[in-house]
């Protein structure tokens, strides 16, 4: 996501339940990766700055139109965290849609369960399209409900 958001190439990102707290995904899934993932002493990159997505993303670091697709879910631990960043974003003059699965399911299961729907939505993003569904509808302009399969 944050490559997305940066790169001059690209335009289009869709964020699959994203993790906005790097650090305390790390902490809570993945301890025993930290010592790969965080570089001793260097103060440029610690854990306090990987913990907030915002410490990389800047207004002037956008040079590109961009639009993002967050897909995330009501269950998901980091629901609160996507739905802020995606609302804030839009103040860095990027168009922000978000859609809710509304199941109370996990991370993982709220995408395996929902696999043809999410592909569904890639192809038409892809294809500068409207994803119909039956099961997805309009809480507000770039705000979508998704109730699952």
């Amino acid at each position: 996501m944050v490559h997305g958001l940066l790169s001059p190439y690209i335009d289009k990102i869709f964020s699959l339940v994203p993790q906005i707290n790097i650090t305390e995904y790390i902490n809570k899934h993945l301890s025993m990766l930290k010592p790969l993932i965080y570089a001793e002493n260097q103060d440029n990159i610690n854990e306090s700055t990987m913990n907030d997505i915002n410490n990389f993303i800047h207004p002037l670091n956008i040079t590109r139109k961009k639009t993002i697709f967050f897909y995330t879910g009501v269950a998901d631990e980091q629901f609160k965290e996507t739905k802020l960043f995606s609302e804030k974003i839009v103040n860095y003059g990027v168009s922000s849609t978000l859609i809710i699965n509304v199941e109370k399911k996990k991370h993982s299961p709220m995408v395996m369960d929902n696999v043809e729907f999410i592909e569904n939505l890639l192809k038409n993003i892809l294809s500068n399209k409207r994803t119909k569904d039956k099961n997805l509808f309009e809480l507000e302009p770039k705000t979508f409900l998704y109730l699952g399969k």
